[in-house]
């Protein structure tokens, strides 16, 4: 029953903290998308295509995500004395065993998400990116009940409900087509702008056409050559994938970057027990929790320079992988020495 109790908090303040996190950088990429100048009218696509780039961002926090989660676990156990009660009832391996195996299954999990789910709903968030990209070069005025496209076409409408708008009278400059009708919608199509009016009248005043006709559908085209391709980035691939990359360093370097963030987690993941069971005497509370978190900082800096310095070729491989396990080695040392000093 401790036990259970035990890793329901663990999990409990993981998800916390995940959750926290998603929900921060969630918002900030929605008023990001908004301030490019899209409407609220298309909140559903940009929460839609939000949701898809977050599973990608887990990874690169993970490591104080497992961190502050145990910092505040612990806390909970000193403050109610809950870890004095514990070990008079179970002994310290069978709740490390416990815990490690919680870890395990949370290490497969962070594996499957990072290696494989994040790629899957990256990739679908890259494509619904760059058509969302396109739809910002047509730009809605909801003060004004406008709808314009550069030098193409301007039209004015009433009401509208997202991409349909009613009672329009649409201005396309190339043609100098003047169009009256009762409804408009524009859509996408390919390379192409489509846009459908509804019952109404369209006036031509070009030199080679001048007339007045009368509709009950028409569509006008706009060729608009769209940036439609798409640049995968280091959050497309796997850590196998990018190791491959050796033509574009930059991807390679991130690869290598990678394989070392993944060891310095299972390093935290393997002692976390330390930081959950360690005793903090109330009268003279010490710094351990602040300790771990700027060693951690200093780690994270000096791998990030270390990174840099493999990208620019300033080292090659065997010199970066020799300093980032030095590295991790020393953490280990720090880390132990921090929680096993109670």
């Amino acid at each position: 029953m401790l036990i259970r109790y035990l890793t329901y908090n663990y999990f409990k303040f993981l998800t916390i903290f995940l959750f926290l996190f998603l929900i921060t950088v969630w918002v900030s990429q929605i008023i990001r998308l908004l301030g490019f100048g899209l409407s609220t009218e298309n909140i559903n696509e940009i929460i839609s295509l939000t949701l898809l780039a977050l599973p990608s961002y887990v990874i690169n926090v993970l490591h104080l995500i497992i961190l502050f989660s145990s910092f505040f676990l612990n806390y909970k156990l000193n403050n109610s004395s809950e870890i004095k009660i514990i070990n008079q009832y179970v002994t310290q391996s069978k709740i490390n065993y416990s815990i490690k195996l919680f870890n395990l299954f949370l290490i497969i999990i962070i594996l499957i998400n990072s290696e494989l789910f994040s790629q899957l709903t990256y990739g679908k968030y890259k494509v619904k990116e760059v058509e969302l990209r396109n739809k910002l070069n047509i730009q809605t005025n909801g003060t004004n009940k406008q709808v314009s496209l550069n030098n193409e076409f301007l039209m004015t409408y009433e009401e509208n409900d997202e991409n349909i708008f009613f009672n329009t009278t649409t201005i396309i400059y190339p043609e100098d087509l003047l169009i009256i009708s009762e409804k408009s919608e524009i859509s996408f199509e390919d390379n192409k702008i489509n846009l459908e009016f509804i019952n109404g009248s369209r006036i031509s005043t070009s030199d080679s056409e001048k007339s007045n006709t009368k509709f009950e559908k028409f569509n006008f085209y706009i060729n608009k050559q769209f940036k439609n391709e798409i640049f995968p980035d280091k959050e497309s691939f796997s850590v196998f994938q990018l190791l491959q990359k050796k033509e574009d360093s930059k991807l390679n370097s991130y690869g290598h970057n990678k394989v070392i963030n993944y060891a310095l987690l299972v390093i935290i993941l393997i002692n976390i027990h330390k930081v959950l069971f360690s005793l903090n005497n109330k009268n003279s509370y010490n710094y351990k929790n602040l300790k771990i978190t700027f060693f951690y900082l200093i780690f994270t800096t000096l791998g990030l320079v270390l990174n840099k310095f493999l990208l620019l070729g300033k080292i090659n491989l065997i010199i970066y992988y020799f300093f980032g396990i030095l590295m991790i080695f020393i953490f280990h040392i720090v880390y132990n020495k921090i929680y096993n000093a109670n």
